[in-house]
């Protein structure tokens, strides 16, 4: 049974689809990625990190989107990274959100690997 692994959504302002980001209406089934690394003038901001707590709001909207296909419990830890990218000066926000799934995911003959008590970039563990 296949099982989500990570969760993502990206936004912008509803001007910038229309001049800056007007690529991404177009995409179909082509990966964003593709327009993001490979389209000049494109300039990546430095990556923040947070963990998300799943009580929270950001937490709640997560487990109701995510629904029947996986159940995040309400001591788990949720690690999510947000890059914003910015073309013609318009910014386009990347949210990524790596599930507890993730976390006990392995490949045969690997040791499973767990979250981290501390994302690189921040001090302190703020899921406390």
């Amino acid at each position: 049974r296949s099982q989500p692994l990570v969760a993502a959504r990206s936004f912008a302002l509803r001007q910038s689809t229309l001049s800056a980001w007007r690529s991404v209406k177009g995409l179909g089934q082509r990966p964003l990625a593709d327009l993001l690394f490979t389209t000049r003038r494109v300039r990546r901001l430095p990556l923040t990190f947070q963990c998300v707590k799943p009580q929270d709001a950001l937490g709640r909207r997560l487990r109701k989107q995510l629904g029947e296909h996986q159940a995040l419990p309400l001591h788990a830890r949720i690690w999510a990274r947000r890059s914003v990218f910015v073309r013609h000066g318009q910014p386009l926000v990347v949210e990524e959100y790596f599930l507890p799934a993730l976390a006990v995911r392995q490949a045969p003959g690997e040791v499973a690997w767990h979250q981290p008590r501390q994302a690189p970039g921040l001090r302190g563990d703020r899921c406390r």
